[in-house]
């Protein structure tokens, strides 16, 4: 959970500040660096799956001696096991270690496999909980200039497109990032992409209808879409900011690198430095 090299875990309000109180008893020897503490795999002694998160939230906590960042994310939690099977949610970050900042932590939500995303995102839609925000128009204006977005897409076109998604929103004041992972229902394209080999080579922007988006909400997120000459193209997205951008039979413009597998399948990737996006065309 803390990382394969190195992992930094510190007071993110002072870079030099004594590691959480609830982390100390997970480490072994550590040492304090100039920016904050570092630690090596050899210095982990136990790790912890995200799901884990979920089960001490639920049912090795009393609700009466949680924070009200806890109490807060309990009620989502409670809220979406609903709707999602509790073996496809998880907490990762401050909240899986029970060590969140009041009023700077936020909640990171893990869901588990593509469905289970939909099926969040499709209650969520229908606002069951007074307390969820979805951020507005111009409230993604802010965020775009506050957190210096890596998109090559302007402001405006950013926020528009925001308010589209369900991945970010605030629930009693508490900010909540929502990160889907593959199962094994989700690896189709994944798997095709990875077992290709691709020259990429080329730009290319070009107009087109999604026609399966079942992978859309992953990282790396695939789309498959038609252009209007009936020509089939793999979308490979590697930015976050385009995560479940666009929904079957929704029309995009899409820029990016472009490339012929060795099957003759073309294929698109965009990633934060090649200055790719997916649009919407009603958002271009």
């Amino acid at each position: 959970m803390l990382g394969d090299e190195w992992s930094r875990i510190n007071n993110p309000l002072n870079s030099t500040s004594n590691i959480p109180e609830n982390l100390t008893h997970y480490l072994k020897d550590y040492k304090q660096a100039g920016d904050g503490f570092r630690i090596s795999k050899r210095d982990i002694k136990q790790t912890f799956h995200a799901k884990d998160g979920i089960k001490r939230l639920i049912y090795q906590e009393s609700e009466e001696d949680q924070s009200r960042i806890r109490k807060t994310t309990r009620k989502l939690v409670n809220f979406l096991r609903e709707v999602v099977q509790e073996d496809n949610l998880g907490l990762t970050g401050s909240s899986l270690f029970r060590a969140e900042i009041e009023d700077f932590s936020d909640v990171d939500l893990v869901v588990y496999g593509s469905d289970s995303y939909k099926l969040m995102s499709e209650s969520l839609k229908k606002g069951p909980l007074s307390e969820i925000h979805f951020r507005t128009h111009e409230e993604w204006k802010e965020f775009y200039k506050r957190y210096d977005v890596v998109a090559s897409i302007t402001k405006e076109q950013f926020a528009r497109h925001m308010v589209y998604k369900y991945d970010q929103f605030l629930i009693g004041g508490v900010p909540v990032s929502v990160f889907a992972v593959r199962n094994r229902d989700d690896m189709s394209l994944y798997l095709s992409y990875k077992n290709s080999k691709i020259e990429f080579k080329d730009n290319i922007e070009l107009e087109a209808i999604v026609n399966d988006d079942s992978e859309s909400m992953l990282l790396p997120s695939f789309y498959l879409v038609c252009d209007s000459d009936g020509d089939k193209y793999y979308v490979c997205n590697e930015n976050r900011a385009f995560l479940f951008q666009a929904q079957t039979n929704n029309r995009i413009v899409i820029k990016g690198e472009f490339g012929n597998d060795l099957g003759g399948n073309k294929w698109i990737k965009i990633t934060p430095n090649n200055n790719g996006f997916i649009l919407r065309v009603d958002e271009k």
